[in-house]
């Protein structure tokens, strides 16, 4: 194993033991979490560097850069940045990736269209969510959507470009977003029941 590998693997188990510590409901999205974040993302960031990875490379800069400020500063002022309006972007450009893929059963040069489109899509999903998670304006269900989401969607751009530290981090973040969202679901119905 090289030595960038090794630390994108590092990376990846960081981003891993985090968020699922999140899911789990173990800790909250506090200075641990960032700090853990954004030591993951600096990490990650080296490994899709070598393996030309744009989408991963901007999603995991960004991504530090949130953790960062977060850390920092309690929570993050992200008022121009509306819910309704990320969740309908990141729609629009999943889809779009999603009809470039289908396109490409008609005409191949598509598919790396589509598998582009579709992993800028990813890209706008995970910062939109995180975003939006850090600045307090969505609850925990929410931020497992838009990850869940972007783990599916950035999966075909990882796999074209054999970057597979982030591909194993991607499939077991969206396992953790759907485990997480199944425990809010879940708490939330258990909750309405036992109020009546």
């Amino acid at each position: 194993m090289t030595p960038i590998a090794a630390i994108g693997w590092l990376g990846t188990a960081t981003y891993l033991l985090a968020y699922a510590l999140l899911a789990a409901g173990i800790i909250g999205s506090g200075r641990l979490y960032y700090a853990m974040n954004a030591a993951a993302a600096l990490a990650v960031t080296a490994v899709a560097a070598s393996t030309a990875t744009w989408q991963s490379v901007t999603v995991n800069l960004l991504w530090a850069a949130i953790s960062v400020y977060g850390y920092f500063v309690l929570p993050l002022p992200v008022g121009w940045v509306a819910p309704r309006w990320a969740r309908g972007t990141v729609a629009m450009l999943i889809c779009g990736g999603l009809l470039g893929i289908v396109a490409a059963l008609f005409h191949e040069p598509l598919f790396h269209a589509g598998v582009t489109v579709l992993g800028w899509g990813a890209v706008a999903a995970f910062l939109c969510g995180y975003a939006l998670f850090v600045a307090r304006k969505i609850d925990r269900a929410a931020f497992h959507g838009f990850n869940l989401a972007a783990a599916a969607a950035i999966l075909p751009q990882l796999w074209v470009h054999g970057n597979w530290p982030v591909l194993v981090l991607e499939v077991c973040w969206g396992l953790a977003a759907a485990v997480g969202l199944g425990r809010e679901w879940w708490g939330r119905g258990r909750g309405r029941e036992g109020s009546r």
